[in-house]
């Protein structure tokens, strides 16, 4: 992780921080270790009053207690994975490195899509329960 590459993203009225080589070519190891053992769902959601399928497979998991609504649905967090949980564990480092004393991270919203052509439309994840600095 020492040789990660830092790069603040100049957009207004948000803190992104995109590391290029997070991963180090370990990419494709991560996507299996985390599609073999996370328990994907696929969701509808409220969108301007009409249920719909989401677009794509999803999983939260979360410490306890720490359930997430959005759309009108509430999601009870699935517990953790082995391979979440460590790749938990490298980016809380890296937060802690650029942001010392950042909240501990405490959940995931997973998102699976078929491919390419699966897609979200434009939106803000501003549910009440997230920390205006996650």
């Amino acid at each position: 992780m020492s040789n990660v590459k830092i790069k603040k993203m100049n957009m207004p009225g948000a803190i992104v921080i995109y590391c290029p080589n997070f991963f180090h070519g370990e990419e494709d190891t991560w996507f299996e270790l985390i599609d073999d053992s996370v328990d994907w769902k696929t969701f509808m959601v409220n969108v301007y009053g009409k249920e719909h399928k989401q677009p794509r497979k999803s999983c939260y998991i979360a410490d306890q207690n720490y359930s997430y609504k959005y759309s009108g649905v509430d999601r009870k967090p699935s517990k953790w994975v082995v391979p979440v949980t460590e790749m938990k564990k490298s980016l809380s480092s890296l937060v802690q490195k650029i942001k010392p004393g950042h909240p501990e991270l405490n959940a995931v919203l997973l998102n699976r899509y078929k491919d390419g052509n699966d897609y979200i439309g434009k939106h803000s994840d501003d549910e009440k329960e997230l920390n205006p600095d996650a």
